[in-house]
């Protein structure tokens, strides 16, 4: 019950956020490979969810590149 409470507000945010992310930027290679991976049931009731962690985690992954914090640290 609370598991299911907190997958449809997670779900509501992801949709939000979702609709800000231009769909060339999703990676949808890994959100496959994160399908083929979890069982049906799961990654249907957090489809969204998974879709923005991996652009979150991309996007993460392309400031940390490009940080101007380190490269002042070099």
């Amino acid at each position: 019950m609370l598991a299911d409470y907190f997958i449809r507000k997670l779900n509501a945010y992801a949709e939000k956020e979702l609709s800000k992310i231009p769909k060339n930027d999703i990676h949808w290679d890994v959100v496959e490979k994160i399908r083929e991976a979890l069982p049906k049931n799961i990654f249907k009731r957090t489809e969204s969810c998974i879709v923005v962690l991996c652009y979150e985690f991309y996007m993460m992954g392309l400031n940390n590149r490009t940080n101007p914090i380190k490269e002042k640290a070099k």
